[in-house]
């Protein structure tokens, strides 16, 4: 059975940057393009793994990732949360456990590929 994987986020970049990387993979990859959709996917769905960007227009993903971590299966699930710079890191390492903080600007495609498959044994 494959992974799920739940991109959250609103440009698609993130999208555009893996999904050549994780076509061959045995991972079912969803995406969403807005906050409220990916938090009512992944509470629905219970992915094996959330990809969270910050910026969104109607919740951020700091946002987000709060009303996750509320419900008694989302307190658990993996995140891997990205943002432009570190102004929520403190601010998530409070309210969350099981997660990564990535700059943005300093993803590596292929090490965040390899993080992704670590995590979902894949």
């Amino acid at each position: 059975m494959d992974k799920k994987l739940l991109i959250i986020e609103e440009k698609d970049s993130l999208s555009k940057l893996l999904m050549p990387k994780l076509k061959d993979l045995p991972i079912q990859v969803i995406e969403t393009d807005t906050s409220e959709d990916g938090l009512k996917q992944a509470l629905t769905d219970h992915p094996d793994l959330i990809l969270i960007e910050d910026m969104m227009t109607n919740m951020t993903g700091f946002l987000v990732l709060d009303k996750l971590r509320k419900d008694e299966w989302g307190i658990h699930v993996p995140v891997f949360f990205f943002a432009d710079d570190v102004k929520y890191e403190g601010d998530i390492k409070s309210l969350s456990t099981n997660y990564e903080f990535f700059l943005k600007p300093a993803i590596m495609t292929d090490s965040l590929v390899l993080k992704i498959k670590q995590k979902l044994n894949v």
